[in-house]
């Protein structure tokens, strides 16, 4: 009896197999992309609940001196002295993926908030609409502070610029989570 050589099969894997290998590839890194670091923020812990609700305000208008009983408004300090921020329908965010203290491009210390998909769609359409103009950070009907939007804040992380000193940065961050 004669036995020929041994064919070996190969197995590669089928075309469907490796366009769906290609297409996963894809859709990942696509996700990635569009949401950038976000997606990997919670896994890491570092989820921020605010003891009290942070309330971000469009500014309609700043007048010197208190706010006018039932006038829509805060009142705070601007370098001119006390201040009556009027505002406008604003959004409430109760917790981030992170907030924290950075480093400022121009020095000093900025604070960095990155914000959960749908308090991230709805600070999108609020900086959107106000480019060049104030928002206020209230939290417990305190301003804690107003900053201009320098453009649409539309990938979620929010810079509360201002070259703080680092202790300042840090109070500043307590006082956006509401704590006491």
């Amino acid at each position: 009896m004669r036995v020929g050589p041994l064919r070996v099969r190969s197995k590669r894997p089928s075309r469907t197999a490796l366009l769906a290998l290609v297409v996963s590839v894809g859709i990942t890194a696509t996700a990635v992309a569009v949401t950038g670091a976000l997606v990997a923020a919670p896994m890491r812990g570092k989820m921020a609940r605010f003891d009290a609700p942070l309330y971000v305000y469009p500014i309609t208008q700043a007048t010197q001196g208190q706010c006018v009983s039932g006038a829509k408004g805060v009142e705070g300090q601007s370098t001119a002295g006390p201040t009556c921020y009027q505002i406008a329908k604003g959004i409430e965010v109760r917790r981030v993926n992170d907030i924290r203290v950075q480093g400022g491009r121009l020095g000093g210390h900025e604070i960095s908030i990155s914000l959960l998909p749908a308090d991230r769609r709805a600070f999108a359409s609020l900086t959107r609409r106000m480019v060049g103009r104030d928002v206020a950070f209230v939290v417990r009907g305190r301003l804690v502070t107003a900053t201009r939007v320098e453009s649409p804040v539309t990938r979620g992380k929010v810079i509360i610029a201002g070259g703080f000193t680092r202790p300042d940065a840090d109070r500043l961050i307590r006082e956006l989570k509401g704590s006491r």
